[in-house]
């Protein structure tokens, strides 16, 4: 009777452990498949917030970049309801220059009472809070687990950029709130006395090296050789990765993207107007710049509208630059009796609101022209010569006024910026396929959004006091 009772209760024991045990597996296998589960859910969610961002960044300056955002967040199998996922606009400090913000250490939304002064939205910003079902674990009364994702992307903004040549800076002088990059070396000119360059929220990079040469002044004035600047000046970098996120310019694309109406088309065979006002013949008397030019009064042009200069010659560089002039404003800024010099009155002195796309080069010289400004205001200047001369063309920009809000993006030339008047704060951005020679002494690359082309990153999206 003993051994029996015994064996009843050894069963019992059996039961009960089996059972536990089995409770302990199916935790375990619960554990593992929700876990696993859980964590590519994560993952899943998380690549999309990112990917929204990113693509709501590049879209900031389109109309609606927040739809943009929920799009793609939506192809990517995010939840797209607004309870689950919010998308806001907002500014990315990308230099670390304010204090963390209320919510984030990097991120102000638009509205946000922390929102910096003179900024202006760079960064979209998509997050995720939602409830993701469970397999096994509803058995223990978990049948949901709550999975947060968070993802911020920023415009960087570039005030100065090189995809394919050398960048040439002058010591002493300023550039702020935008990041100088160029494909070859940066060159900076020291004078006697000069101190480096004064940089502000900028960094310099080059994708070959820093060189530095000076200037011997009295009673040489000889300049010395490039040399590698080791160490470089504060903020200024060698060996920085080619920055290849920039596409090239696609003319053909650029104008068909413009709506019809919004469009004026301009070439040689054009009847001249208050717009293209002249052109002058091939003349070997005048300076080489005058020889040939076409000239434009963008003094006419209408606020929002696009201009087209579509010409596409066959000449013989000997012949001269073949180029598009900007009108001067001034009889002096043309040699005497230059055939473009008279019986042309301009329209005021401004220049706002208005993007001219060219085939050709664009020279502006002794402008009396005020060009650009904030917001729908700035002044887009594009350009390509592929396919125009197998001659390098340059773009000589000599500014004697204000650039308030000016873009140019040329392609395939060289340019040369300059100004003699020290007290002028040029606000421009620049992106050229040769060489730059930025020689002006003050310099703002704050007018607006950094809009595209730029080069779209993630961010850090951290809580403030975290």
């Amino acid at each position: 009777m003993m051994k029996t009772k015994y064996i009843k209760d050894r069963k019992g024991n059996i039961a009960i452990i089996v059972a536990v045990s089995l409770t302990a597996l199916i935790g375990m296998l619960a554990l593992v498949v929700d876990g696993g589960w859980l964590y590519a859910s994560k993952n899943k969610y998380q690549n999309g917030v990112e990917a929204a961002a990113m693509a709501g960044a590049i879209h900031l300056c389109d109309p609606d970049p927040i739809s943009v955002a929920r799009a793609i967040a939506g192809e990517n199998g995010i939840p797209s309801d607004s309870q689950s996922m919010q998308v806001v606009e907002g500014f990315y400090d990308e230099h670390d220059v304010y204090d963390d913000f209320s919510v984030y250490k990097d991120f102000a939304a638009e509205g946000d009472a922390d929102y910096p002064d003179g900024e202006y939205n760079n960064a979209i910003m998509v997050s995720l809070n939602t409830d993701v079902s469970t397999f096994l674990a509803g058995i223990f009364g978990k049948d949901e687990v709550q999975v947060l994702a968070g993802a911020v992307a920023y415009l960087k903004r570039y005030g100065i950029v090189s995809l394919g040549g050398d960048v040439n800076l002058k010591n002493s002088h300023t550039y702020s709130n935008g990041d100088i990059y160029a494909y070859g070396d940066v060159r900076i000119e020291k004078y006697p006395g000069d101190g480096p360059p004064t940089l502000i929220n900028c960094v310099v990079y080059a994708h070959g090296d820093i060189l530095g040469r000076a200037w011997s002044g009295w009673p040489d004035f000889e300049w010395t050789s490039w040399e590698i600047w080791d160490p470089p000046p504060d903020g200024c970098y060698a060996g920085a990765p080619e920055l290849t996120e920039i596409p090239p310019i696609d003319i053909d694309e650029l104008t068909a993207d413009v709506p019809g109406g919004d469009l004026i088309i301009y070439d040689a065979d054009s009847s001249l107007d208050n717009i293209f006002f002249c052109e002058n013949e091939f003349n070997p008397t005048y300076d080489y710049d005058y020889r040939h030019a076409y000239h434009l009064d963008l003094t006419w042009a209408e606020s929002g509208k696009t201009y087209f200069f579509d010409e596409e010659p066959g000449y013989d560089p000997d012949d001269g630059l073949l180029k598009i002039v900007l009108l001067t404003n001034t009889p002096s800024g043309l040699p005497a009796g230059y055939p473009c010099n008279e019986d042309h009155e301009s329209n005021g002195t401004e220049v706002k609101g208005v993007t001219l796309i060219s085939r050709l080069p664009v020279h502006i010289a002794n402008s009396a022209i005020h060009y650009g400004g904030e917001g729908d205001d700035q002044v887009n200047i594009i350009a390509c010569t592929s396919g125009v001369s197998d001659t390098p063309a340059y773009v000589f920009l000599h500014f004697r006024t204000n650039m308030d809000g000016v873009y140019f993006r040329v392609e395939d030339y060289y340019m040369s910026v300059q100004s003699h008047v020290s007290t002028y704060v040029n606000k421009v951005r620049i992106i050229a396929g040769g060489d730059i020679n930025f020689s002006h002494t003050r310099n703002e690359f704050t007018f607006g959004p950094p809009c595209p082309p730029s080069v779209v990153k993630l961010g850090k999206l951290e809580p403030a006091g975290g």
